[in-house]
């Protein structure tokens, strides 16, 4: 049988016949058992295969995504900081909010939204911003001891103690540098206040041990202890008092 031709050439076979073909000569060097197996399931590893990429391009369009919302979050978070007026600061951070949940600047931009809110006198407001970002940050981590902080002094402003230093012995028992030293000074000034002397003198000795935060911390903290009921300033620990 002569090849059919045109006055291009021989006439070439479909696209699809073409690969049909190719496919045969693949199966047939294969061992029979092997043959079977892939004529058997190779539409279903096919299907198998189309749907890990599919998952391949679905996450890359989500990361993406994702990367786009960290980008608008971090320009409010840059346009909330150069905002000088804090009515204006706290307009940009609750767009902050709203347009970029889930993103890290999203909820770093909490603790700047209630520090915003407290400027303005807007405390149950500023108490909700610190309580998402409490929520969002464990003791442990610097943000979450922040909002911590946060919540124990808007407690103690208004007239809270038993709160506020339960936030403050959160802060003190999660061990974040900087935080925990300052938390202890707060909670030894109000078991003070709570006339419980010798809880105050626990905390103020706990900070002088633990290397304290600078010379004027560790002189007031010695000043606080050795004004107590009693004194309790330890010999290796007296120094200076303010103003001496």
């Amino acid at each position: 049988m002569q090849e059919e031709t045109t006055a291009a050439g021989p006439r070439r076979g479909r696209p699809e016949e073409e690969g049909t073909g190719l496919m045969d000569e693949i199966l047939s060097a294969l061992p029979d058992g092997a043959r079977v197996y892939a004529e058997r399931y190779g539409r279903e590893a096919l299907a198998a295969l189309s749907l890990c990429l599919l998952g391949v391009i679905l996450w890359a369009g989500f990361s993406t995504y994702r990367q786009r919302q960290e980008d608008r979050a971090a320009a409010l978070v840059g346009q909330a900081l150069v905002e000088r007026e804090p009515g204006r600061r706290a307009g940009v951070l609750e767009r902050l909010e709203a347009r970029c949940p889930g993103t890290d600047a999203g909820r770093q931009g909490l603790l700047l939204l209630a520090g915003a809110l407290r400027e303005q006198g807007m405390d149950e407001k500023a108490r909700e911003a610190f309580e998402k970002a409490a929520r969002v940050y464990d003791a442990d981590h610097p943000l979450g001891a922040a909002a911590r902080m946060g919540l124990a002094g808007l407690a103690e402003a208004g007239g809270r103690p038993a709160a506020a230093r339960r936030r403050y012995r959160e802060v003190v028992e999660a061990e974040v540098p900087g935080f925990g030293e300052v938390a202890l000074l707060d909670l030894a000034r109000l078991e003070a206040a709570a006339g419980d002397v010798e809880a105050a003198r626990r905390h103020y000795q706990a900070f002088l041990e633990s290397g304290g935060d600078g010379t004027a911390l560790r002189d007031f903290a010695r000043y606080r202890l050795a004004t107590l009921p009693g004194g309790g300033v330890e010999a290796g620990d007296r120094g200076a008092t303010p103003g001496s």
